[in-house]
């Protein structure tokens, strides 16, 4: 990537060296964004500050969670269902799993 970046701004060549390495299975995932984070400080695409962003879950979003596992225990499946419905339209989607409950941001 460096060497990319300093031929001349190749950022054709720098952009396909990031693409690689987010497909390269042999790498950890914590290791790719790592490298990720250290070649946005060239990019400048904010993607650390994005990245830290979406992982914020706001107290209403957890609210709404705490209420719908309420509602689930309960058995009042009506109100889970509106609960659920209410976390989407806050642009977050909930995942029912086999480990408990995923949430995940609506993109």
């Amino acid at each position: 990537f460096k060497e990319a970046v300093s031929d001349d701004l190749n950022m054709p060549k720098a952009l396909a060296i990031v693409w690689e390495l987010l497909k390269n299975d042999e790498i950890k995932s914590s290791a790719k964004l790592a490298s990720l984070f250290k070649f946005d400080e060239v990019l400048g695409l904010k993607l650390q500050e994005n990245w830290t962003a979406s992982r914020v879950i706001p107290p209403k979003v957890t609210e709404l969670m705490n209420a719908r596992e309420q509602a689930r225990q309960e058995k009042d499946f009506k109100k889970s269902d509106d609960l659920r419905h209410q976390i989407l339209t806050a642009g977050f989607i909930l995942e029912d799993t086999v480990d408990g409950v995923k949430l995940k941001k609506k993109f």
